[in-house]
């Protein structure tokens, strides 16, 4: 599956910005690199525990994580009136 660009940028964003490599990023969520990879290239979402690791290391809410096609680039709901 292919998933909305929002979580890559997001993620990867926020990896890069820490100046750390997806194994780094890996290593501290206790998972292997290439699920981080995967979810970086919306290959696959992640399951929701490692979402939960994810979202306490980078500071992105969770949701962003679990459902990334509902949000853009900066984290806003897509759709939803922003007034």
């Amino acid at each position: 599956m292919n998933y909305s660009h929002a979580m890559e940028t997001i993620l990867r964003e926020w990896r890069k910005g820490e100046g750390m490599t997806i194994k780094e990023v890996a290593d501290l969520v206790k998972c292997d690199p290439a699920i981080i990879s995967k979810v970086e290239r919306h290959v696959m979402l992640p399951a929701r525990g490692l979402a939960w690791e994810l979202a306490e290391l980078t500071g992105i809410h969770v949701l962003h994580l679990i459902y990334p096609e509902r949000y853009d680039s900066r984290g806003v709901r897509i759709g939803k009136d922003q007034t």
